[in-house]
Parts: C-alpha cells; structure tokens; sequence
C-alpha cells in the first residue's frame, strides 16, 4: 500500500475508527528467474524487500504517526495471495487497496483487486481516484433490495455508527423506455412510490438506527446513476454489498469510475456477512 493516496485513505479511516493500521506492501519477483538463476535472484529479492522497508517505513510521516497504532509489512511473492494472506493472518475487518488499469483493458478493476474481492470475507475499502482525503462524514449505501444487500445494510450502519458518520440508503430505479416517453414517465413514478415504500421498510426494520433513504430515477446506467446521486449528496464513500451468487457488474462498474471510495461488503452464502462492529486491525 505504498501509494500515497491509499496510504492517505487508510490512515484518515483507522483514525476515525481508532483502528490498528497496517501498511503493507508486496514486492513481485519472476518465477522464471529465481527458477534460472536462485542465488542471484534471492540477494536481488533480499535487497529489494530491505529497500521496500525503509521506503514503507518513510511513507508516513512523523506528524501523521502521532496517536496512530501503525505496523509496516512487507511481503514477496504474488500480490494477490500475499493480500489475501496477511488480510487472513491479521485477522483484519478492513481493507484499503487501489485498482489499478492495466494494459488495454479500459473498464477493470484489475485482477488482484478482482481476486482480493472474490476471496475475502471482509470489507474492502477501494480507492481508483481519490480527490481528497477528508474524514467520511457520509456514506451512501446503494441498495438493489436484494436478500445480500438487506443483509449489507447492517454493516453499513455499523461502519456509519463506528465513523459516526451519516448514511444514506438509496435506490437507483431503471425504467425500460421501449414502450415510449408516456409509459417510461408512468412506470417512473409507480416505480418511484414503490422503491421509497420498501425504502421506508428497510429503515422501520432498523429501529435503533437513523438513517436517510432515497429513491432515484436511473439516468443512464445503475452505476453512473449512483455515482451522480453521491456527488450531489457529498458522500465520502459508496457502499455496497456483494455475493458470489449474484451479479457484480454495477460494483465493478463502481469501482472503476467512482470518483470517492467504494467499500464493498461481501455477504457469504449463508448471508453471514463479516460485522465491522469490533474493528481492531484495518
């Protein structure tokens, strides 16, 4: 996590939730050359992971040190099972990472943010372009009424709660206009009432909690509607719940053009989504 903006995000979210923050950083080597020449690559590596070190160790400045529980890692090997390891081995409830686009790709995540995604079972906090890095003062959480998401809201509110930030539960709603304008502005609005009313029950559910809803008319695709709804509402960071049975195109479409962090919440196959309620590590 040696990127300052990343490094940035992850400081500001483990002081807001007086979390244990560590930083780490992989160092990737070729296979093909330890396997040709071992000796020579094994000093290249130990070089490298002692340079990494120093670097990861001057990335936060002393001013940002102060009242922070900070622990620097630095690992070799593939990015992707070295995250997914020491995510495991720390037994960390948050993870901040960036997604990178690489090659001519154009609209990816990128394959280690992919994997890290689809393996782990904790929050996943990602950050492509960040244009500050402010305190999260209010999370937008986009629902699709989906049985995950009904179970993603309760770490959203938790997340919220522990920020002590606002939340704010919406619902983009897409309207098919191929029956003409007329029909598309009456399926609107019916569909409108119906997504506040179940809106409105997602939030009579969750007594103990204050939040906001809102109902949304697409304009455009999903994504784009929810990315234009946080803007217009300030949001700090986009929230949303993902499970392996279903599909995660909105989320990656999310998280490769939003322009605030997505944290994603990843709900098991037996809708047991991790909890961010006790948040030592981040």
């Amino acid at each position: 996590m040696t990127c300052p903006e990343n490094k940035s995000r992850a400081i500001v979210l483990a002081r807001q939730c007086q979390a244990r923050l560590i930083l780490l950083h992989v160092e990737e080597f070729s296979s093909a050359l330890s396997y040709l020449f071992p000796e020579e690559t094994t000093e290249i590596e130990r070089r490298h992971v002692a340079e990494a070190h120093r670097l990861l160790d001057a990335v936060v400045a002393p001013d940002d040190r102060h009242g922070l529980d900070l622990r620097t890692v630095v690992k070799s090997g593939d990015a992707a099972d070295e995250i997914i390891f020491t995510a495991r081995d720390e037994r960390a409830d948050l993870l901040v990472m960036g997604a990178h686009d690489r090659g001519g790709l154009g609209r990816a995540i990128g394959s280690v943010a992919k994997r890290v995604l689809e393996e782990l079972d904790i929050l996943v906090v990602i950050a492509r372009r960040i244009a500050r890095t402010s305190p999260i003062r209010q999370i937008l959480f986009a629902t699709d009424f989906s049985e995950s998401s009904r179970i993603g809201l309760h770490s959203a509110l938790e997340l919220s709660q522990i920020m002590r930030s606002n939340l704010i539960a919406i619902h983009a709603v897409d309207v098919d206009i191929e029956g003409g304008a007329e029909a598309a502005v009456y399926l609107g609005e019916k569909r409108l009432e119906e997504a506040d009313a179940k809106l409105q029950e997602l939030k009579a559910h969750a007594p103990q909690h204050n939040f906001d809803v809102n109902a949304v008319l697409a304009e455009g695709s999903v994504a784009d509607t929810i990315i234009k709804t946080a803007q217009e509402k300030s949001a700090d960071l986009i929230a949303i719940a993902t499970s392996r049975r279903e599909d995660a195109s909105v989320a990656e479409a999310l998280i490769t053009d939003s322009p605030v962090p997505v944290v994603v919440v990843p709900v098991g196959e037996l809708g047991n989504e991790k909890s961010p309620a006790n948040m030592p590590a981040a």
